[in-house]
């Protein structure tokens, strides 16, 4: 066993990311101390110790510092917080703090691409392992996106295509990217960070020892401190080497440099938003130099991920689209932004749930001159409602559904993009989509 691993290992929350690193340190004859905010471990947690033949310490409830104190390495999932009391003592007792992605990127030195943003990067990861693996580079999607990196620690992948929420880069030391891409920002988890530029400032650790950073033109907070070594991608025509877009007789074209490389109109993707990870996946891709050509045969047929934009219905001329993904303020101006000029009627916004401490007050403009009827509902309804004139207020998503249906005429477009989490109502964002969808459907029958 490496002698990283020596000493007395604990693993902090035993979620899916805490049984994929029980699994691994079992395989490694280490047996780590337990511990979970639960009053009982998940089962899957439960599962494991009972194959693994060993009896394990598990400290279940509050966390507490005299037990994790007797930890030297303590491997904390991204649900909890770094700052919470117990974790923050026991740091300032010699105990080091890390989490998965740290732990997999001292075990494991293969070629990474690594990326984060408020908004888009599952997209973006999606589309840049589907492009390498047309290119014949054997890749894998892992991290946020749901795999997690323990998992395939032992794979034989070619390229690990990362993920990286901000819970997950702040205790990440040890990245050193391939390609690292910092995406773009806008207020979220604002109740878990002391403010919008800490956020921030903790996702652009992602550009720590990158051999390539790739950022947003768009977005001065994903510059890179240094611009060595990077790339740039946006909406605009691009500089030699920077990714951009294009016109060539009245077509739209991604591009590098002067070079057109596909036109738009050939993207399954619709809105300016789905250009922009399409140039960023591109950026990625060229950072490991694959062959653009055949990454760019993936992006013909990559049709976008569930729950983001994603048209669930077209009836009576009403067009509904699912973008349940959009749990922040950027997310839901990126749609709004990225529809405008999709539909011919009017656009009727239903948004709303948990704002995790956002004030919307970014959305004030886009929700007076974009949106042309809203309906809020859920637990910050009224403080979504408060920023725009006429708005309608209702308790949950049916009832929003029953007021869009009524309003809806032909050419309309009905959007669900809450620029809130869902846990105020539902267990996930992909529960609140596929729920959208239905009504959609029994509302239009």
């Amino acid at each position: 066993m490496n002698n990283q691993l020596s000493g007395t290992i604990g693993i902090v929350g035993m979620g899916q990311t805490g049984c994929s690193v029980l699994r691994w340190l079992l395989a490694q004859s280490c047996q780590p101390m337990l511990f979970d905010t639960r009053q009982t471990l998940p089962n899957p947690a439960i599962q494991i110790m009972k194959h693994a033949d060993v009896a394990l310490v598990t400290h279940l409830g509050a966390l507490h510092v005299a037990a994790l104190s007797q930890c030297e390495l303590l491997i904390v999932s991204p649900g909890l917080s770094i700052a919470d009391p117990a974790l923050k003592e026991a740091a300032l007792n010699g105990t080091e703090i890390i989490g998965d992605v740290e732990l997999f990127c001292r075990f494991d030195d293969r070629p990474r691409i690594a990326i984060t943003g408020s908004n888009g990067k599952s997209t973006v990861t999606t589309l840049v392992t589907e492009m390498l693996n047309r290119a014949g580079m054997k890749a894998a999607a892992i991290g946020n996106i749901g795999r997690p990196v323990m998992d395939v620690i032992d794979s034989d992948d070619d390229v690990l295509v990362m993920e990286l929420s901000s819970f997950q880069l702040e205790t990440t030391s040890s990245l050193r990217a391939s390609v690292a891409c910092f995406l773009n920002v806008s207020p979220d988890h604002l109740d878990r960070y002391d403010s919008f530029e800490h956020y921030a400032t903790t996702k652009a650790e992602i550009y720590a020892n990158a051999q390539v950073s790739v950022w947003n033109r768009a977005d001065a907070l994903t510059q890179p401190s240094t611009l060595e070594r990077t790339t740039s991608f946006g909406l605009t025509q691009p500089e030699p080497e920077q990714w951009g877009l294009l016109e060539q007789q009245g077509e739209l074209w991604l591009a590098k440099g002067q070079t057109q490389i596909l036109a738009c109109i050939h993207m399954p993707m619709l809105g300016a938003h789905n250009r922009a990870n399409a140039l960023a996946a591109l950026a990625c891709v060229d950072g490991v130099q694959a062959n653009i050509e055949k990454c760019v045969a993936a992006l013909v047929e990559f049709n976008g991920l569930p729950h983001r934009c994603q048209t669930v219905l077209q009836h009576d001329g009403i067009t509904w689209v699912n973008d349940s993904k959009a749990t922040n303020e950027g997310a839901t101006l990126a749609a709004l932004n990225g529809l405008s000029g999709s539909y011919d009627g009017r656009l009727i916004l239903l948004a709303g749930g948990d704002s995790k401490g956002a004030d919307f007050c970014s959305m004030r403009s886009a929700l007076n001159e974009q949106v042309d009827e809203l309906i809020c509902f859920g637990k910050d309804a009224i403080k979504l409602a408060n920023k725009r004139q006429n708005a309608r207020l209702v308790g949950n998503l049916e009832e929003a559904v029953d007021i869009a249906s009524s309003i809806g005429k032909k050419g309309d477009l009905i959007l669900l993009s809450p620029a809130c989490a869902s846990l105020d109502q539902f267990s996930n964002y992909m529960e609140r989509g596929d729920r959208f969808a239905q009504l959609a459907q029994e509302v239009s029958r």
